[in-house]
């Protein structure tokens, strides 16, 4: 009976550990990655991309970070993201839309 009860709580707090390790890790090498791009413009990342140029952002991290796949948007999905009308949420219910403003994700 006392297993039923401690067993999911080691769980959860093995789970939670990892997420936390794994979460420091990726942290960790971002912010490696950062510094490395300050360090290579007088100690600062301010007004290196203007006016939201993104390939601008991703350019500077991916000269710096291992990556597995490149996507960019001209090209198509490539795999890169789920197809129209393919997203659900973690219940299994379809997304056919959603939208992002300052509230959050919005889905429809």
């Amino acid at each position: 009976m006392v297993s039923v009860l401690v067993v999911p709580a080691v769980i959860t707090t093995v789970q939670t550990i990892q997420l936390r390790t794994a979460f420091k890790e990726v942290y960790s090498i971002l912010d490696q990655a950062t510094r490395s791009i300050a360090r290579d413009n007088s100690g600062t990342i301010k007004g290196l991309c203007i006016n939201g140029d993104h390939p601008c952002v991703k350019n500077l991290y991916k000269e710096r970070l291992n990556y597995i796949k490149e996507c960019n948007n001209a090209e198509g999905n490539n795999n890169c993201w789920h197809q129209r009308n393919e997203m659900y949420t973690m219940y299994g219910t379809n997304m056919n839309a959603w939208s992002h403003n300052d509230e959050g994700i919005n889905a429809y």
